[in-house]
């Protein structure tokens, strides 16, 4: 699966101090529309079980983001899905909580792109996934 890599100064560093990798350079991949599919049942596979944190209404870095809303923290990824219809913008579906109690997908409608953030060590640390109707969600591995 290939991605386009973009080195640019706006991706360089991340403005949070409680983020595990503020200071680190972090280097941006957009995810090509057409393997969002295939990307999400791999993200999904890696990550399932692991606790993230899910904030939508700011892009990462971006230093207003300690103004967007945190919709999950510390729940488990279950999987993230995508759903285009014919002739439809279509979706991507966050699940989180491994209990009845605790579960929530969050949709995201109409996405324009998918961005990777990885740390120094070429690990996952933030996906964005921007919206052409709505705020941006980040998902904080």
């Amino acid at each position: 699966m290939s991605v386009n890599t973009h080195s640019s100064s706006d991706f360089d560093t991340v403005d949070e101090e409680d983020d595990e990798d503020a200071g680190h350079v972090m280097e941006a991949q957009e995810v090509p529309a057409h393997q969002w599919a295939d990307f999400f049942t791999d993200f999904s596979q890696r990550f399932a079980g692991q606790s993230v944190t899910v904030e939508a209404g700011a892009s990462y870095g971006d230093p207003s983001a300690e103004e967007a809303e945190t919709i999950a923290q510390g729940l488990t990824l279950t999987g993230v899905s995508v759903d285009f219809k014919d002739g439809e913008e279509g979706t991507i579906q966050i699940f989180l909580g491994d209990e009845t109690e605790d579960h929530i997908t969050h949709v995201v409608t109409e996405p324009t792109y998918v961005w990777r953030y990885q740390d120094s060590e070429g690990e996952d640390s933030v996906l964005e996934i921007e919206s052409a109707d709505g705020p941006t969600t980040l998902i904080h591995l």
